[in-house]
């Protein structure tokens, strides 16, 4: 085997190990919770559930539908699955690399191994990873037919692309930046182009009723509030360069750091490309799929005047990021190039490292507080949330033999009512009929730990901060 294919086959197996590694240390939170109660209800009520209580398409929780009965473990269920589809990506990333950054694929895949935020995505059990994937496959099914047209090429985009409709409504900004790629290269026979949208557009026509119910909801279950600003932009660069978001203890101000050192250090590189340069229309292809997304996602911001933008939901943007950078490293000459490709690697392992360290040092340890409620309460005495973010854990996974309530919802605006089984949220006079219950306090805003022991008349009356 060729030093080349070996380094390439080791950084394959090192990034699937990365992904596995730790897969089911850090406990399952709150927004995959909600996946684990739709996707484990009858399939007649899953596609309701993903109507009144998501803002996301159904094709992720119907493949979990499925999926999760194979595993004793949801969590794990949960989790592989993404992990699963964090490896395929990878390999999916690989040919795509050898078309758009020749010679630079094996510092490509180097830095989608290492990435913390793609293995934040392969360890969550939500749906960005699999958007991930759809995205790169998606990218390599339009450079082929750029290359040459097929019907059957034709056919299996707009498959692909249907499907990652179906899986996220932000890959419609993917799409946008195909469509603004092939518009601006594509020369002879548009017309048949044309059947594209079109085909894609039959195949989500069974959801778009259900997308217009989620649109009106959005504004009731979103708990988004930072708008799309500069701001916002340089730290969504950066948390795809060193995922962050996870840490409770990192300051937004570093990750704004990393991603204007990037931005404007690439910028700088590529205002000094040379027009003939063999790789630019990879490098532009990188380009158009960075910077259309980003300027979709602000003018649908401001059509909707509410914040709407994530990073994960705009997970698409990272490969072309990172090989966009492959391409300003292969510009730099001598020492400043080793010197651009070796800090990228080691703030992407650095993130890693981060990552895992974070799983350690901010994480719940919600299996722990489950097995002390259980060892110090009987097991009809229910359980009262003072706050939102456990509730659906603790409900659905680790205390699932209780019957929990949840007293002040707070900032998490969820279509509560929509939850299966009983109502999620009684008024004070139903938990003033508790003569004891553990109440569940996160914040500490009652009790000096996080669980407590009141009856429901006390509970109510307390004032809380």
């Amino acid at each position: 085997m060729r030093p080349a294919r070996r380094a390439v086959v080791a950084l394959l197996a090192a990034g699937v190990l990365l992904r596995a590694l730790l897969l089911t240390r850090r406990s399952l939170w709150f927004d995959e919770a909600n996946t684990l109660a739709v996707a484990s209800a009858p399939l007649t009520d899953t596609l309701r559930l993903v109507r009144t209580m998501e803002g996301f398409p159904p094709l992720h929780y119907l493949l979990m539908h499925f999926w999760l009965p194979l595993w004793s473990d949801p969590l794990l269920g949960l989790r592989l699955f993404s992990a699963l589809c964090g490896a395929a990506a990878l390999a999916a990333l690989l040919p795509l690399a050898r078309r758009l950054a020749p010679g630079r694929e094996a510092f490509v895949l180097a830095l989608a191994a290492l990435s913390s935020f793609w293995i934040h995505a392969g360890q969550d059990g939500r749906t960005y990873s699999l958007l991930l994937l759809w995205a790169l496959l998606a990218a390599r099914l339009l450079l082929d037919l750029e290359a040459r047209w097929s019907w059957g090429r034709a056919a299996a985009y707009a498959a692909v692309s249907a499907a990652g409709l179906y899986t996220h409504n932000f890959y419609l900004l993917f799409l946008a930046a195909n469509a603004a790629h092939a518009l601006a290269v594509v020369r002879s026979g548009r017309r048949r182009w044309l059947a594209i949208p079109v085909g894609v557009g039959l195949l989500y026509l069974p959801w778009a009723a259900s997308l217009l119910v989620q649109v009106r909801n959005w504004s009731a279950i979103s708990v988004l509030t930072t708008p799309f600003s500069f701001g916002q932009l340089l730290y969504l660069l950066g948390n795809m360069l060193c995922d962050t978001g996870f840490l409770g203890f990192a300051h937004e101000g570093l990750t704004r750091v990393l991603g204007l050192a990037a931005l404007a250090g690439a910028a700088g590189v590529w205002l000094r490309r040379g027009a003939s340069e063999p790789s630019r229309r990879g490098a532009d292809f990188c380009l158009t799929h960075v910077v259309v997304p980003l300027a979709a996602a602000k003018a649908l911001e401001l059509a909707l005047g509410k914040p709407v933008t994530q990073t994960r939901y705009l997970i698409f943007v990272s490969p072309f990021l990172f090989l966009w950078l492959a391409w300003v490293c292969g510009r730099l000459e001598g020492a400043w190039g080793r010197l651009a490709r070796a800090g990228l690697l080691v703030l992407f392992a650095a993130g890693t490292l981060a990552y895992h360290a974070g799983g350690a040092l901010v994480d719940p340890r919600l299996g722990a507080l489950a097995e002390s409620i259980r060892s110090a309460t009987a097991a009809d005495v229910p359980v009262v949330h003072l706050d939102a973010f456990y509730y659906t854990p603790m409900r659905y996974y680790y205390l699932p033999e209780r019957r929990h309530y949840l007293l002040d919802p707070g900032g998490r605006n969820l279509n509560w009512g929509a939850l299966p089984g009983y109502a999620a949220v009684p008024g004070p006079e139903a938990v003033a009929r508790f003569e004891r219950c553990v109440v569940v306090d996160p914040q500490r805003s009652v009790f000096p730990s996080r669980i407590g022991l009141a009856s429901g008349r006390d509970l109510v009356g307390k004032e809380r901060p």
